[in-house]
């Protein structure tokens, strides 16, 4: 395994950790909003590394992008973030988890 695997690797482990941590936190306060922010780069990511390097992120970012569809569904969300939501739900079918 090369060197730039490595850090390649890490870096998207690191990406995965901080969008995880930021979707967990808003789920468990219940800010759809800010799910959203975290959860469409974070299914985006997971979508286009699609378990390549790390596969349990890559299925804790897809469930986690289903829960906040269940939160924005719950509890609602502000006209702004709507095509954000929209892409979410694209990303999840287009993945199969829809």
């Amino acid at each position: 395994v090369s060197m730039e695997f490595v850090r390649m690797k890490r870096l998207i482990e690191k990406g995965y950790e901080a969008l995880t941590s930021c979707v967990r936190a808003a789920l468990e306060d219940e800010e759809p909003e800010l799910a959203v922010i975290c959860g469409l780069p974070l299914v985006e990511m997971a979508s286009a590394e699609k378990g390549s390097y790390v596969e349990d992120w890559y299925n804790e970012a897809m469930d986690l992008g289903l829960r906040v569809l269940e939160l924005v569904k719950r509890e609602g969300i502000a006209s702004p973030f709507k095509g954000d939501v929209e892409k979410i739900r694209r990303i999840l079918r287009e993945s199969g988890w829809l």
